[in-house]
């Protein structure tokens, strides 16, 4: 939840903490896709240290996106985009 914006800094309230943000940080959202479960997708991933983007599959019994060395809750992730299969 934004609290108040002064200038180009952003302060908000989430998961018990209080956080702030420049706003040459924050990206638009993406529109929302139906997740389904045991897909592929490729989506940027929010830790403490970084951003990367990552490809992962989707749980739909916790709503995670798991990797092959980690898994994210949702709200950590964005620009989800599902992973096709290319032939040639």
């Amino acid at each position: 939840v934004c609290l108040f914006v002064h200038g180009q800094n952003v302060v908000y309230f989430d998961k018990g903490r209080y956080k702030s943000a420049i706003l040459s940080e924050i990206s638009p959202l993406t529109p929302p896709i139906e997740l389904v479960d045991g897909k592929a997708y490729n989506f940027k991933a929010t830790t403490p240290d970084k951003i990367e983007t990552v490809d992962g599959i989707f749980r739909g019994t916790n709503n995670m996106l798991y990797t092959a060395y980690d898994c994210y809750d949702l709200d950590l992730c964005t620009n989800i985009q599902p992973l096709t299969v290319e032939t040639k």
